[in-house]
């Protein structure tokens, strides 16, 4: 809500943690899609373990450097779920 109060566009999205396992559970995570200057951004300020400490860029396959920490973003086709 308070990304949305500063005129960001957000849409909510459910979300698995799979840790490195081949097959992630049920959907029981919350995150966050925000769009800054028309680029889409993955927010998850929430998940409980190695994650960023700040959004990554979801158009890229790329590696992404946050922190100390590096992250890359894979579409999964059985997962991934354009929005409507």
């Amino acid at each position: 809500m308070a990304l949305e109060a500063l005129d960001f566009t957000v849409w909510a999205i459910l979300c698995r943690g799979r840790m490195g396992a081949p097959e992630g559970g049920p959907r029981t995570h919350q995150a966050l899609i925000v769009t800054i200057e028309d680029c889409d951004w993955l927010a998850d300020a929430g998940f409980p373990g190695p994650a960023p400490i700040a959004p990554l860029r979801i158009d890229t396959k790329e590696q992404q450097i946050v922190g100390h920490d590096v992250f890359r973003l894979r579409a999964d086709p059985r997962q991934w779920r354009a929005r409507a």
